[in-house]
């Protein structure tokens, strides 16, 4: 993922990445320019939706894209009560990424076509 966003120019940059749910909690902490988060559903060692919750607690300016290779709808549909602002596959392209990126920054939430679909099942 990292490797991607290489091509993706400068608006677009990783700051950090995590490798466990408090990882990313302390990353947070100690720096304030974090305004957006690729948050993996099934990161190690961590409950997805505890971490969005705490995370939006602490830090309500933060937007979060999930991003899985599951597309399990009960999980998604917790995320999103939880207050994350965004689905998409770990299979999606760059450029769906950045859509996605770019419709949360908006204000938005952010599902792809195929989540919303399932969604209204």
């Amino acid at each position: 993922m990292v490797m991607m966003f290489e091509d993706a120019g400068e608006d677009y940059q990783i700051l950090s990445c995590a490798e466990q749910g408090w990882e990313v909690l302390q990353k947070l902490a100690v720096d304030n320019t974090i305004n957006f988060l690729l948050l993996d559903v099934h990161m190690p060692a961590t409950n997805c939706e505890e971490l969005v919750l705490e995370i939006l607690q602490q830090h309500p300016d933060v937007k979060i894209l999930a991003i899985s290779v599951s597309d399990d709808v009960n999980i998604i549909q917790k995320l999103l009560n939880s207050g994350m602002h965004g689905y998409i596959s770990k299979f999606a392209s760059l450029a769906e990424i950045i859509k996605a990126i770019d419709t949360i920054c908006s204000g938005q939430i952010y599902l792809s076509l195929e989540m919303q679909l399932k969604l209204k099942q």
